[in-house]
């Protein structure tokens, strides 16, 4: 009875201790969790901190870690000093700190993440020791020194920057929202990380070397000066979005014997797939999605302010979601047959769309398909439609649907109070 007695408590014991180190607690703005050595993790920092100097202990426990996202959006943060102990900055833990113009780094620190210091549009001077065991800092760039990942450009007001030589990788959001106009990017650059370049509206000109295989996810998004990309036969991935809202973009240059990619009537194409992955922004008026195409991508025309009307050949069977959302201009869709799905976001926000059909093919429309289509008046929906998601003709107030007598869509209408009229009444 005893020996197992001892055995509850200890369990109790041990459970107990498991249970104080999962629980947040918090000192001041400050919340943190207690690691398994004894110090602490900050895990999250309330909005209104205005604390340039990190604490090094929190109730009386060293503090060796900042968590991912802890002082994302503290505006109030302007010249933040990281104390001696750290060893650990998560993703994106100064984030969105807008107003955050330089920070210490001490020689402590010896993991450090990616987008650190994204958004921060203010940060002019990141410093570090010259024998920094982790990181080094050079021509305004911070540098992780074991993988040679540039991690993020602060106080460069030249117009050109040339890229330091050795760098591998660009890192996430290494120059977002910087104000260069062009780039030199070294040959031994192998990688262009998720949003490197997003929001840098003054970039009109970018040359890849043969060196980058990947270019990733919204890597140039929002580039609104772009005007041409030439992209190496070596790239052999690129990322959802990498050109989305890049308006001014012209061409992408890509040789004819590109073993992936190819660039047919405007748009960037994955040959093998058969997939439309993005247009050139600069396309106006009525566009004719290319022959022998099957998918068209995700966020594929997002945001095009030119495009007026899309013709969609019968051979297209996938359109990704938000394909046309924020399409400000776009009156008129041809839907193919054969279509089974319109995805969620597909239109949402196009806010001039008068006029599309849905293909008897289309068994479900995805949530806020038409979101915010605000001039849409009319909609014939067919009786293959067996599935309609909630918020899918969100906020489109002229619209009257025309469904089929004792169809799903019928049904729909009358449950979501949406006006509609029944097909030859």
């Amino acid at each position: 009875m005893k020996k197992l007695l001892v055995v509850v408590l200890a369990i109790m014991l041990v459970c107990g201790g498991m249970m104080s180190a999962s629980q947040a607690t918090a000192q001041g703005p400050y919340e943190y969790r207690i690691l398994a050595d004894g110090t602490v993790e900050i895990t999250h920092v309330s909005e209104d901190c205005a604390d340039q100097v990190i604490p090094a202990e929190l109730d009386g426990r060293a503090v060796s870690s900042i968590a991912n996202d802890a002082f994302s959006g503290c505006l109030k943060l302007k010249d933040v000093v990281i104390p001696e102990g750290v060893t650990s900055v998560g993703n994106y833990a100064f984030g969105w700190c807008y107003n955050l113009t330089s920070v210490t780094i001490p020689d402590s620190v010896k993991s450090f993440g990616e987008g650190v210091f994204s958004y921060c549009m203010k940060m002019k001077d990141i410093r570090i020791s010259r024998e920094h065991p982790a990181l080094a800092f050079n021509n305004g760039a911070l540098i992780r020194k074991d993988d040679m990942t540039l991690l993020y450009v602060a106080g460069v007001k030249a117009p050109d920057y040339e890229i330091p030589w050795g760098i591998k990788r660009i890192g996430t959001c290494a120059f977002s929202y910087n104000k260069l106009r062009s780039v030199i990017i070294p040959d031994s650059v192998t990688a262009i990380g998720h949003s490197a370049f997003e929001n840098c509206s003054s970039l009109t000109d970018v040359y890849i070397p043969g060196s980058v295989t990947i270019v990733d996810v919204q890597a140039f998004n929002s580039c609104s000066k772009l005007k041409k990309i030439r992209i190496p036969n070596s790239v052999t991935k690129i990322g959802e979005g990498a050109f989305d809202w890049c308006f001014s973009l012209e061409s992408i240059e890509l040789d004819p014997d590109h073993p992936v990619y190819e660039f047919r009537n405007g748009a960037l194409i994955l040959k093998e797939a058969r997939e439309l992955l993005c247009c050139a922004g600069g396309i106006k008026g009525v566009y004719e999605i290319p022959e022998g195409i099957e998918k068209i991508s995700r966020m594929a025309f997002h945001g095009n302010k030119n495009l007026k009307e899309v013709i969609i050949p019968d051979g297209v069977t996938y359109i990704g979601s938000l394909a046309f959302c924020d399409c400000k201009n776009l009156t008129k869709v041809r839907l193919p047959e054969g279509l089974k799905e319109i995805e969620s976001n597909t239109f949402a926000y196009s806010e001039k769309l008068k006029e599309v059909n849905i293909p008897g093919t289309v068994t479900k429309i995805g949530s806020y398909a038409f979101d915010g289509c605000k001039s849409l008046a009319s909609l014939v929906i067919p009786d293959s439609v067996s599935v309609i998601e909630m918020n899918s003709f969100n906020r489109c107030e002229k619209l009257i649907c025309t469904v089929g007598e004792g169809s799903y869509a019928k049904q729909f209408c009358e449950k979501n109070n949406i006006h509609y009229i029944v097909a030859g009444n």
